[in-house]
């Protein structure tokens, strides 16, 4: 698509959500598929869909992969607690949690195992804190850049994440 329109080509994203099935037709192949959208198209009825900005969907996509990491951050820590609790009876709370060296981590436990587990945990949980920092540092710069940043800030309730994905969803579009 990009290609395309790098060379002029006019690119349309055809929005398949809202296309209804089409019937009486005996062929069901890409050749037949690309007729019939070109026969909405030139009737000006085809659903389409927003073309997000070249430049802008790699940072979006990285705000994305931020999400995954906070997931695999926040498993690791209900695991980490979970072990705590099992092997102690006692519960441990999150600020306890993040507050904890590596080495600490593993002075928590008698079995060696254990305390190999959560060495490990932690130090994953540590890098997966770094990730998500550089991730957020650089998707802000851009975020930045955009003229709807700015106003989803004053918001109740809108921060510094909401608001940057918010406008790496929107793109483009937060201009209209």
């Amino acid at each position: 698509m990009d290609g395309l329109r790098a060379r002029s080509y006019p690119v349309v994203l055809a929005n398949p959500a809202q296309i209804e099935q089409y019937s009486g037709i005996k062929h069901d192949d890409d050749k037949n598929d690309a007729y019939f959208l070109a026969e909405l198209q030139r009737l000006n009825i085809l659903p389409t869909g927003y073309i997000y900005d070249a430049q802008l969907r790699p940072v979006r996509d990285l705000l994305r992969r931020r999400m995954g990491l906070v997931h695999q951050r926040t498993a690791m820590m209900l695991s980490f607690k979970s072990l705590y609790t099992r092997t102690t009876g006692q519960a441990m709370s999150l600020s306890r949690l993040k507050g904890w060296e590596v080495a600490e981590a593993q002075t928590l436990y008698e079995h060696p195992a254990n305390g190999l587990i959560a060495t490990l945990q932690k130090a994953h949980m540590d890098q997966l804190d770094q990730s998500i920092a550089t991730i957020e540092r650089t998707v802000l710069a851009s975020a930045r850049e955009l003229p709807c940043y700015k106003p989803l800030q004053t918001l109740p309730g809108v921060g510094r994440i909401w608001g940057m994905t918010m406008t790496m969803e929107i793109g483009e579009m937060g201009r209209l």
